[in-house]
């Protein structure tokens, strides 16, 4: 999340970004920094929001945050956005991912871009929806969108959907992800971490369904409710097909700004000989060093910065 707030800041002073007249699109944590740049808020302010969190659930959470960020979230968001979303209204589109009720696996979601909403409660619950991670951010499998089973948006959406008419070439495109196969501990033995944002030895998902699923109307007929409650991950070993659902593969549109394009990823810990791996980058998406979470945050935000004042200087030659 730093690395979108740092990519943000350098973008507005840029005027790259123009707070409620330029159109912007996100999934996940991305859909909710650019919530936030939609109303007014600067990097500095989007990375106070995440420190928040981080604070609101080193104090209440003994227990650790897994299976209860969204519970942080829904107190986040309420604090921070105000009854005026007109400048959200008018230009945010935000991406989730549609399941298949009548499937009691989570893969194969369907692409489902959302630019327009009910009020402040639906634009929540949509952040809530588009940034959900099975077992991870809350005690289910996946969570509930104006009745439907939906997931993160990255499951079932790429750039292509995000875009304005589906044009990559027409929009900036920016991944908190490092870029290439070594991203995966999979695929570089030299990360040794089971937890990972992407994972070489499973099957690549090659196409993106545009068309939304037809869910019976009653939540109790789907059979995916099945599976609701399978948390944690490990009730699904052994089974196959494996039915925890496979991230869509963004190789084939490659971003404009990502870790690793314009500066080299930094050290770590901070003031060390040891550059991170981009394996370890990964993988701090979903098991960050919740002990050094400051210095976390600054790392992510400086090269996010950095990265984009880089791509900036780029379309000036």
């Amino acid at each position: 999340m730093g690395y979108y707030a740092g990519v943000t800041q350098a973008l507005l002073e840029k005027k790259v970004l123009v707070p409620g007249v330029t159109p912007t699109a996100g999934l996940s944590g991305g859909a909710y920094t650019l919530t936030l740049a939609q109303l007014g808020w600067n990097g500095t302010d989007i990375l106070s929001f995440w420190r928040a969190i981080v604070r609101e659930g080193k104090t209440h959470l003994a227990h650790g945050a897994v299976g209860r960020l969204n519970a942080l979230s829904v107190w986040a968001l309420q604090e921070a956005l105000p009854q005026d979303l007109s400048n959200v209204y008018s230009r945010m589109r935000i991406a989730v991912s549609q399941l298949d009720g009548s499937k009691t696996t989570l893969n194969n979601s369907a692409s489902w871009i959302i630019d327009s909403w009910q009020g402040r409660d639906d634009l929540i619950a949509n952040l809530l929806g588009t940034s959900y991670l099975p077992c991870y951010s809350g005690p289910t499998t996946y969570t509930i969108f104006r009745n439907q089973p939906v997931l993160d948006g990255a499951f079932g959406n790429g750039f292509k959907q995000m875009c304005p008419d589906g044009n990559t070439t027409n929009c900036i495109k920016v991944a908190s992800w490092h870029v290439g196969p070594l991203g995966s501990a999979t695929c570089d033995k030299r990360c040794g971490s089971d937890r990972l944002a992407a994972k070489c030895a499973v099957p690549e998902r090659t196409a993106i369904n545009t068309v939304l699923h037809k869910n019976d109307q009653f939540v109790d007929r789907w059979l995916l409710s099945e599976v609701q409650l399978r948390c944690p991950e490990a009730d699904w070993k052994g089974m196959d097909p494996y039915p925890f659902p496979y991230y869509v593969p963004q190789a084939s549109t490659l971003p404009d700004i990502y870790p690793g394009r314009f500066n080299p990823l930094p050290a770590w810990p901070p003031g060390s000989n040891t550059t991170l791996l981009a394996c370890q980058w990964q993988n701090f998406a979903m098991a960050p060093p919740l002990d050094r979470m400051d210095d976390f945050f600054e790392m992510t935000y400086d090269l996010g910065y950095r990265d984009a004042l880089a791509w900036h200087a780029a379309q000036q030659q």
